[in-house]
């Protein structure tokens, strides 16, 4: 549900099916790697550390979706014998407001709570 407030703010309400938010992805892996490397002998080496990084993104999300796969259907079964109710989920998704004074600051009206 998107709802606006008096003061033109602009909020997303929605309800967390999930056991928790996902705190990482798999599409981290693919962006930590570089791009553009040659052909020439000195690529491979740069590139390891890299791969080793996205390896460790990769596993991280893979396990956390697997420990997700398997806490659900328990937080759905409490939710459904009204163990623990939903979660409702507040967004402000207002765009940036204001440039502060000083260059470089920036002053976000952004959150999220639940």
């Amino acid at each position: 549900m998107k709802i606006t407030d008096p003061a033109g703010g602009k909020w997303t309400i929605v309800r967390q099916v999930g056991a928790w938010r996902r705190k990482s992805r798999a599409m981290w892996a693919v962006e930590v790697m570089p791009g553009g490397l040659g052909n020439d002998p000195v690529s491979p080496v740069i590139a390891i550390p890299f791969f080793a990084l996205a390896l460790i993104l990769l596993a991280l999300a893979l396990v956390e979706l697997a420990l997700l796969l398997v806490v659900w259907p328990v937080a759905l079964l409490l939710r459904a014998i009204r163990v623990t109710g939903p979660r409702i989920v507040v967004v402000n998704t207002a765009k940036l407001d204001e440039v502060a004074a000083k260059p470089g600051t920036a002053r976000l009206r952004h959150g999220r709570f639940s």
